[in-house]
């Protein structure tokens, strides 16, 4: 899992959920979260991680699936997690 999950970080460190290249901030929230599982944070940048997903926050108080895309509950859901469990 934790390859899987490195292969397919992106520059900007968001992450994609296929080799498609599809964005999506839940893929985000899955990939900190198996690495913080795993014991393995160190392997990313986790500060810009988390830059990534607090540039995908809206006006609503809700997130998108990247910078600009309009909120949606499955977000909100996810990355409300990622700062709930202190990673940054």
């Amino acid at each position: 899992m934790q390859f899987y999950t490195y292969n397919y970080v992106i520059i900007h460190l968001s992450f994609s959920g296929d080799t498609a290249g599809e964005i999506d901030t839940r893929f985000s929230f899955c990939a900190i979260a198996t690495l913080h599982f795993l014991g393995r944070l160190d392997a990313i940048d986790v500060v810009k991680a988390i830059e990534f997903i607090r540039n995908c926050y809206n006006f609503d108080g809700g997130f998108g699936t990247r910078p600009g895309s309009e909120s949606h509950a499955g977000q909100v859901y996810s990355l409300f997690n990622v700062f709930k469990t202190n990673l940054y």
